[in-house]
């Protein structure tokens, strides 16, 4: 048996935002926030956003989304995958799209 112990909310978010660096403000992280949802909401499938939604929000295991939605453990995980490939792609046009409206405010 491995020492693994799942994160608290509080340590993952200590994490994400070591991650971001300490010159990043609370009004970026407030509208990368408000990207990330918008992203989640309109270019992601139903299932897709079922499945990240359990995943990340409830913190269901993969086979516990599975066995809710009726699936496969490696459907799940495709979606998961599908998905963060989708958000990713959507958010870098996003910020791209924020940096050169910044640009033009100037």
């Amino acid at each position: 048996m491995s020492g693994y112990k799942p994160l608290s909310a509080g340590a993952r978010q200590a994490k994400l935002l070591s991650r971001i660096g300490a010159e990043t403000n609370k009004n970026e992280l407030l509208e990368a926030q408000v990207l990330l949802r918008r992203a989640i909401g309109n270019e992601l499938t139903d299932r897709q956003r079922d499945c990240v939604q359990l995943y990340y929000g409830e913190r269901l295991t993969m086979q516990e989304i599975a066995d809710e939605l009726h699936l496969t453990r490696g459907t799940v995980c495709k979606h998961l995958q599908k998905a963060s490939a989708r958000l990713s792609h959507a958010l870098q046009y996003s910020t791209l799209g924020m940096r050169a409206e910044q640009s033009r405010d100037r």
